[in-house]
């Protein structure tokens, strides 16, 4: 299990931006490209499976290659849609999902969910986590042979990890920054 937690002030949206010139590696080549020409994915549009953070998947295509890129942020649904089931924890895992997110030709995934997301809309989501139950199973079930660590590491991240995650990104939409390790993190309900 990788048991990495975010780094203390850690902000992923931050993180891309300064990678924006980084070059992705596929197909044993390397490709720029502003992230502008990746991340065109619509909000209204997104998997509901997304874990709420700056980083998200709509409309992707069902190619299936975002998890190997970015196995610790990028997975899909039984219908091969990408959503993104943990944001980023440092800059290595901010550049593989940027990766992940560039191999998708329909540019479905995006990275203003910072523009979007409330305070009330993650605790609406965590109150209503247990309504995806049945869509999480089907989707660690549909690739649990192809990439079984990734599926693993998203179930145990459900249990185990995703409510403290959560809290530093409520603390980031009350505060305007992500927090330090001394930081009194809000509570999830209400």
């Amino acid at each position: 299990m990788f048991t990495v937690a975010a780094a203390s002030g850690f902000d992923p949206r931050a993180s891309a931006q300064r990678q924006r010139a980084a070059p992705h590696r596929r197909m044993g080549q390397e490709w720029l490209e502003p992230p502008e020409a990746y991340f065109r994915g619509l909000w209204e549009e997104r998997n509901p499976l997304n874990t709420p953070g700056p980083f998200y998947g709509a409309e992707t295509d069902t190619c299936l290659d975002g998890p190997p890129l970015a196995p610790n942020s990028l997975f899909y649904d039984e219908h091969g849609i990408g959503f993104v089931w943990r944001q980023p924890r440092d800059d290595n895992e901010t550049l593989a999902l940027m990766n992940g997110a560039s191999s998708d030709p329909f540019g479905g995934f995006a990275w203003d969910g910072d523009d979007h997301w409330t305070s009330d809309l993650v605790r609406a989501w965590w109150r209503e986590r247990h309504d995806r139950t049945r869509a999480v199973e089907r989707a660690i079930a549909t690739v649990i042979y192809a990439l079984p660590e990734v599926a693993r590491n998203y179930a145990e991240y459900l249990v185990n990890g995703i409510d403290d995650d959560l809290r530093r990104y409520l603390y980031f939409l009350e505060s305007g920054a992500y927090p330090s390790a001394d930081d009194h993190l809000p509570a999830l309900s209400l």
